[in-house]
């Protein structure tokens, strides 16, 4: 029997300006590669115009390349948005590209089986387009945390629609999420999370964290409003203003930067509380190694993939109740919070140093592989795809 051929059509995928972005959804790509399926992936790579350069421009001239990315067939479109004030626009362009690269994806490896679109704008609306055109079924995940705050434009949720409507099934990341999602369709909305790389993400060998001198909490988020760092770093001080041996360490970029390095200063805490900047994933690995809690702070979360990454770690987490870590966090594993709440952050942070050794740091390991692991997130997209082919 011929393997079942995905082709995978993102929303955002790993650049080699950014290879964070879309990160779990190369490798989930990789993992249903793993499990026999034959696998590509198109990727319009529009950048924004703000970041143009000559140098820039010799290395991305909208030139477009097929590449052999571990075992996936990848063809990319190198280019930049033409149309930085026209947003619509923007969008159409996008989908244009999208169009353009899955013509010669099927000239060169063939007519996939079926399609799955990360995230309705703009990877799932192409997808509904070539499905018109070509009688081919797309499965849509959706990821966006727009859709949760109900901030789409008018415009772009009538896009957003069509590609739910077009779609042979529609996937969310939480419960949460999904819950969120009933306000753009009606359609049922399957549940499957995001993965956990447990070969990327586990503990030190030799449990390197516990026998650390010290404690050292972590955190990795974008540096943004929603995330909360500024509230990691007060609950910090406020619980720990003196134990100097306890540490704190914040991994990520944005536009809060400046607000983090005057709060640490404000605080007096600038041997203990280290901004790291981006991180690669192999050093968010690390970091959880080298580390005894993970914290988040998060306004809202769909998911929040860096959580079960922190539990694959054997790490114990605190996170505030913001949607999708409220389906993670069980008892034994950590402690949820209130959102915007310093002092419940702090007493929170305060039960986890008091009670560590309690935490089972293999429990917390094994749990995060059982629930989060590629075979079982991977096994219930097969399902998907069977069960939608299955009727044709």
């Amino acid at each position: 029997m011929e393997p079942l051929h995905v082709l995978v059509i993102p929303s955002w995928y790993p650049t080699a300006e950014n290879e964070i972005s879309g990160s779990f959804f190369k490798e989930q790509s990789e993992a249903l590669l793993d499990l026999g399926m034959k696998v590509g992936v198109i990727y319009p790579e529009i950048r924004p115009i703000s970041n143009f350069s000559l140098k820039g421009f010799w290395v991305n001239h909208f030139q477009i390349r097929t590449y052999e990315e571990n075992g996936i067939n990848v063809i990319r479109m190198h280019g930049w948005n033409k149309f930085p004030k026209l947003p619509e626009r923007e969008g159409r362009y996008w989908i244009t590209q999208a169009l353009k690269l899955f013509d010669i994806y099927v000239e060169k490896f063939g007519m996939p089986d079926i399609i799955h679109a990360h995230s309705a704008l703009w990877g799932g609306y192409a997808a509904c387009l070539i499905s018109q055109k070509y009688d081919i079924p797309y499965v849509v995940t959706e990821h966006s945390s727009a859709f949760v705050l109900r901030n789409i434009e008018e415009w772009r949720a009538a896009y957003a629609v069509k590609a739910f409507e077009g779609a042979a099934a529609v996937l969310a990341v939480s419960k949460f999420f999904a819950d969120s999602l009933k306000h753009y369709t009606d359609r049922v909305i399957g549940v499957i999370p995001n993965m956990v790389d447990t070969g990327l993400f586990h503990p030190a060998e030799g449990d390197r964290a516990q026998a650390s001198e010290g404690f050292q909490f972590c955190s990795v988020a974008g540096l943004n409003k929603n995330k909360g760092m500024d509230l990691v770093i007060r609950a910090f001080a406020q619980a720990f203003e003196h134990q100097p041996h306890i540490k704190l360490a914040v991994g990520g970029k944005g536009p809060e930067l400046q607000n983090l390095k005057d709060l640490i200063a404000e605080k007096h805490l600038e041997h203990r509380v280290t901004l790291l900047g981006p991180l690669s994933r192999s050093e968010v690995s690390r970091l959880m190694q080298e580390s005894q809690c993970f914290v988040l702070a998060s306004q809202y979360e769909t998911f929040g993939v860096v959580v079960i990454e922190a539990l694959a770690s054997g790490l114990p987490v605190v996170s505030t109740r913001c949607g999708g870590p409220e389906e993670v966090v069980k008892e034994g594993l950590g402690l949820l919070v209130e959102k915007d709440d310093a002092g419940a952050l702090a007493r929170g942070m305060k039960i986890i140093y008091d009670n560590y050794r309690t935490y089972d740091r293999a429990y917390i390991r094994a749990y995060a592989a059982n629930n989060y692991g590629r075979d079982m997130v991977v096994k219930k997209l097969e399902n998907v795809y069977r069960e939608v082919l299955k009727d044709r």
